[in-house]
């Protein structure tokens, strides 16, 4: 059995009427997720209506949304959204509310995978479209969720390039697109890659383990945006996994058709994961923090056996708690 991750960035949630909408959970729904990632999601005036509700129901997912949004894009309340499979392997313990650095407010979860105690981080992001700076700090808030012992899945919408993909500005659709997706440095103006370089100094690209995996030759690294007139493809829907080995990704796709097309500007993006590997990182991690939290007990316990201050009677009991503690880390 595999995780699949889906990703889409559905532009205006799918615009006024709900036919496209709608086609979209039809989409989705034939991809058979157990965790669905959406960024540019309508946010709810009421979770138990709208397209929040059709969503949960379309999908059999429990779904979470980001903080409502006003502020970033004119005249819409845009957020973004993780929904997870409902009586699945996901059980969500839970949200953390985010809103600083970012443009656009990211969903944040943290969740308990079959019954393991250490916790998995779900993150679903949208980069700032128009700012180099803004993305990097970003970028760089998404680096907490990467820290020694923790596990995180981060998918989202990044708004640049990396390194090896740079798209020759001559194709560029303006100057105001030059602006947005550059930096300047001591050489002048750059294509911006630093969220990708930065995420990826922490943790990896699923896709470019995939295409490594394949020599190239994989349409992993497929564009996910970019392919209406005007525009130039580009590969900007990413997921980075921390704190996981490259052999937990199975798979990585765009599922590119004329329908998806039709639906939004970006294309969903879907990672495949194998769960043993996901379950046996996450057992590992439990271990290593009942080792530690056993640790210190057996260290508190020993400066209190071994304190000629305290009475006898304490020393004694505090010498039987290191005991079993010691017992506890052979």
């Amino acid at each position: 059995m595999a995780i699949t991750a889906v990703s889409w960035n559905i532009d205006n949630d799918g615009g006024e009427g709900r036919e496209l909408f709608g086609q979209s959970l039809t989409v989705v729904n034939s991809l058979q997720p157990d965790l669905y990632f959406r960024q540019e999601f309508s946010h709810p005036k009421d979770r138990g209506a709208g397209r929040f509700a059709a969503t949960e129901l379309a999908l059999d997912m429990e779904g979470f949304v980001s903080a409502p949004n006003s502020g970033a894009v004119a005249h819409k309340d845009i957020a973004t959204a993780i929904f997870v499979k409902a009586d699945g392997d996901f059980r969500v313990m839970h949200q953390r509310e985010v809103r600083r650095p970012w443009w656009l407010y990211p969903t944040h979860l943290v969740v308990n995978y079959r019954g393991c105690s250490a916790p998995l981080n779900l993150l679903s992001f949208h980069h700032c479209y128009y700012d180099a700076t803004t993305r990097e700090s970003e970028a760089r808030w998404i680096t907490t969720l990467a820290h020694p012992g923790m596990v995180t899945i981060a998918i989202g919408d990044t708004n640049s390039g990396t390194p090896d993909e740079i798209t020759p500005p001559d194709r560029w659709p303006d100057t105001a697109h030059w602006e947005h997706r550059g930096r300047y440095n001591a050489e002048g103006w750059t294509p911006d890659c630093r969220s990708d370089e930065i995420l990826g100094a922490v943790g990896f690209d699923a896709a470019r383990v995939i295409a490594e995996r394949q020599d190239g030759r994989s349409e992993a690294m497929a564009a996910t945006a970019g392919h209406h007139p005007g525009s130039y493809p580009q590969r900007i829907d990413r997921a980075y996994l921390f704190g996981l080995p490259e052999d937990a990704v199975l798979d990585v796709y765009v599922h590119d058709t004329s329908q998806t097309r039709a639906i939004s500007d970006h294309l969903p993006l879907v990672v495949v994961l194998d769960e043993h590997v996901l379950e046996t990182v996450l057992m590992e991690r439990a271990r290593d923090k009942k080792a530690m939290r056993t640790l210190a007990a057996y260290a508190t316990a020993a400066r209190l056996a071994e304190d000629p201050q305290n009475p006898g009677n304490v020393r004694e009991a505090a010498a039987r708690v290191a005991g079993r503690q010691a017992d506890q880390l052979r």
